[in-house]
This record gives C-alpha cells, sequence and structure tokens, in this order.
C-alpha cells in the first residue's frame, strides 16, 4: 500500500509500506479521510516538544483524527465490526 512518510523534519514523501494486519481483538481500516492539523505541522518539521509528547521518532505517518471502514478483522474481534464505518482520534491512545 501507499503512505505519505516524514523521514526527517521537514522531510516526506509517498513510499510503498507494508500493509496492516490486525492482531488479536483488533481490526484495520481502510482509511479514508485524515485531518492534519498542528500538530502534524510541529511533526512534520521536527519539533523536539512534539515529538516526546506523542512518544514518536522518524519515520511518522501522519493524521490522526481519521475516518474510514473496517475492512479486516483479528482474531477475537466481533465479526460485526467488518464493513462499519468508523472514526477515531488515536492521538490519545491506551495502548490496549
Amino acid at each position: 500500500m501507499r503512505a505519505f512518510l516524514v523521514t526527517a523534519p521537514g522531510v516526506g514523501s509517498v513510499q510503498d509500506v507494508a500493509p496492516p494486519a490486525p492482531g488479536v481483538g483488533e481490526v484495520v481500516v481502510d482509511v479514508a479521510f485524515s485531518g492534519i492539523c498542528g500538530t502534524d505541522t510541529a511533526l512534520f518539521h521536527g519539533s523536539p516538544v512534539h515529538l516526546e509528547a506523542v512518544r514518536s521518532s522518524f519515520p511518522l505517518r501522519l493524521g490522526h483524527e481519521w475516518s474510514g471502514t473496517v475492512s479486516a478483522l483479528g482474531d477475537g474481534t466481533d465479526p460485526s465490526w467488518l464493513g462499519r464505518r468508523v472514526t477515531g482520534d488515536t492521538m490519545l491512545g491506551c495502548g490496549h
């Protein structure tokens, strides 16, 4: 699949990347829309404060406010999720 990757401060390009695979209890969402906000702009430019705050490093895929359709299910996921339209703000994920 194709994704826009920021590989260094101010440097980004569209690249081929491996498609995601859902883990146990997870889903894959085919993203239709993604917002780019001030945080993304700061991350693109390599703001150390922002990189530390989101516990991230290069390469980055920007756009943490998104919507799309569930396209794949991991083991243990309710089958009714497949095909649902969903939205999320993954900036403050808990990891669970």
